[in-house]
């Protein structure tokens, strides 16, 4: 039996992040860590782990992803989904599937949450990379100190096919 080493990856068979592994970055007071990537997944699918707190974690601004279906599954916590007309709340232990080209966006329900955002096919964790910063620490980033750069935000969503549909949200809290 092999263990899980931090980061072990051979895209044709098999892809493993074992605990501590994978590499994270600071985007919009959300750490953000990526699992599997499209380089390591050949284009199939990106695998992050996202964790956050109300108060302190910017809510995503209403959007359209015309690439890929995104996907969260509640680790702790709670998250409310908008997804086209409907409000949806998933608890921990719940899955949501945000389907490609409806709008949608997600806020905290709970103080804290710590999600897995899996996105099919891969290239959405690139917006992630664009927008972030490499992460100092496994922890949560130092609180954004004011709204996001829109010029910035709309450049990197054009270029990873995401369409923001309104200015961001407040920050959670």
């Amino acid at each position: 039996m092999t263990s899980a080493s931090p980061m072990v990856s051979n895209a044709s068979t098999m892809h493993v992040a074992g605990p501590g592994g994978g590499r994270s970055a600071w985007y919009a007071g959300w750490l953000v860590t990526f699992l599997a990537t499209g380089a390591e997944t050949e284009g199939t699918y990106s695998l992050t782990e996202v964790a956050g707190w109300r108060g302190h974690s910017a809510a995503p601004p209403m959007h359209v992803h015309t690439r890929e279906e995104e996907c969260f599954y509640v680790l702790e916590g709670a998250i409310i989904c908008y997804v086209g007309d409907e409000v949806i709340e998933v608890p921990a232990g719940g899955f949501v599937v945000l389907p490609r080209d409806v709008p949608h966006r997600y806020e905290l329900a709970t103080e804290e949450a710590r999600l897995l955002n899996l996105c099919v096919p891969a290239g959405f964790e690139g917006f992630y990379r664009a927008l972030g910063e490499p992460a100092l620490e496994h922890a949560l980033p130092p609180r954004p100190g004011g709204p996001p750069d829109m010029a910035r935000l709309l450049a990197a969503a054009a270029e990873h096919g995401i369409e923001i549909l309104a200015p961001p949200a407040r920050e959670e809290g």
